[in-house]
C-alpha cells in the first residue's frame, strides 16, 4: 500500500475511467459522503489491522468475505439473513451475475462459489452495498490503486512484447506479476477492513443512546390545576 504514495489520488480523468475496476468506481464520483476510516489508514490503526491482516491471507479471505456478505446484507436489512443475496449483488451484470428480483435456492453455495472464483468481485461488492447505502464516495486511495494498476499493467504488456527479442526480460514479466498480486491481496485486505469499519461505525452510531437527564429547575411535577373563574390566586 505505500507504493499507492506514489501516485496521484486526484479524481481520475475520462481516460482513467475506462478499465473494469475505475468503471465500477466511477459510478460514485457524485457522491459527497466519505469512508470514516480512509483505505491508507486501515493499516496503522489497532481497530482495522487484524481484519486487514486475515482478509490478506488468500484462503482465510474467502470465509471472511462470505462472513462480510452475511454482516451486509443484514446491515442493509436487519434480520433478513441471506434472502437479499445476488451474486455480486449485481455489481457485475455478466453472465450468472445477473441481477434478478428471485431470490437465489441456494444462496450460502452460491456465495460460497463467488467467494472461492471471484475473491476480489465479492469483496468490491461488500464495498458497494455500503456505498450505495450511505452516498460514498470513492477513497482518494481508490484513485491512486487504478494508476498504480494500470501503471503495472502497461509495463507488464512491454515487457511481454520485449521478451520476444530478449529472453531476459521474461524475469522481469514475472517480477511484475509477483507485485500485482502483492497490489492485489494488500488492496483486498484494506478495502475489507474499511467496509467493516464502517459497518461497526453506523451500526454503533444507531444503536447510541443520548440520555439527556431533566435540569433541576424543571417546572416538570409542580402542574397546577386550572382554578375555577373568580377564585382567589395562590399565595405561594
Amino acid at each position: 500500500m505505500p507504493c499507492c504514495l506514489c501516485f496521484s489520488d486526484a479524481p481520475l480523468n475520462e481516460n482513467e475511467l475506462k478499465g473494469q475496476r475505475a468503471v465500477a468506481i466511477g459510478r460514485y464520483v457524485a457522491n459527497v459522503n466519505t469512508f470514516q476510516t480512509k483505505m491508507i489508514d486501515v493499516p496503522c490503526s489497532c481497530a482495522t489491522l487484524p481484519c486487514c491482516l486475515i482478509s490478506t491471507c488468500p484462503y482465510v479471505s474467502l470465509c471472511v468475505q462470505i462472513d462480510m456478505r452475511h454482516r451486509v446484507l443484514n446491515h442493509v436489512s436487519p434480520g433478513s439473513g441471506w434472502t437479499h443475496y445476488q451474486c455480486c449483488q449485481g455489481h457485475c451484470p455478466v453472465c450468472c451475475f445477473k441481477p434478478s428480483d428471485t431470490p437465489h435456492t441456494f444462496p450460502r453455495t452460491c456465495m460460497c462459489l463467488e467467494a472461492f472464483c471471484c475473491t476480489g468481485l465479492a469483496a468490491s461488492a461488500n464495498r458497494f452495498v455500503i456505498m450505495d447505502k450511505y452516498g460514498l464516495m470513492p477513497d482518494p486511495c481508490d484513485n491512486s490503486l487504478i494508476r498504480m494498476n494500470n501503471f503495472l499493467l502497461l509495463a507488464r504488456c512491454i515487457c511481454d512484447i520485449a521478451a520476444i527479442f530478449d529472453k531476459n526480460l521474461r524475469h522481469a514479466a514475472q517480477i511484475l506479476d509477483c507485485l500485482s498480486e502483492v497490489l492485489f491481496w494488500s488492496t483486498l485486505g484494506c478495502m475489507t477492513a474499511q467496509t467493516y469499519a464502517e459497518v461497526q461505525f453506523r451500526e454503533q452510531a444507531a444503536s447510541a443512546v443520548v440520555y439527556q437527564p431533566m435540569p433541576a429547575d424543571s417546572d416538570y411535577g409542580s402542574y397546577e390545576a386550572p382554578k375555577a373563574p373568580g377564585a382567589p390566586a395562590s399565595t405561594e
